[in-house]
């Protein structure tokens, strides 16, 4: 078999297709490993009501700031 730039150009564009899959994949496990770690945190927690979001690891919300019309 002969390796020709045609035949090297292929085989890096099936390369990069699964380097992409890969990421997504990678970062679709670690979205669903953070949501579990938030409800384990929740579970732990004593006073469900009291829950902020940063107890769960999130950002708390910032209030808006008003703009003058």
């Amino acid at each position: 078999m002969e390796i020709t730039k045609e035949y090297l150009l292929v085989e890096i564009e099936n390369m990069m297709k699964q380097r992409n899959h890969a990421h997504d994949v990678a970062v679709a496990a670690q979205a669903a490993i953070d949501v579990l770690q938030s409800l384990v945190t929740r579970i732990d927690m004593a006073e469900p009501d009291a829950i902020k979001l940063s107890d769960l690891g999130l950002p708390d919300p910032e209030p808006m700031e008003r703009t003058q019309e």
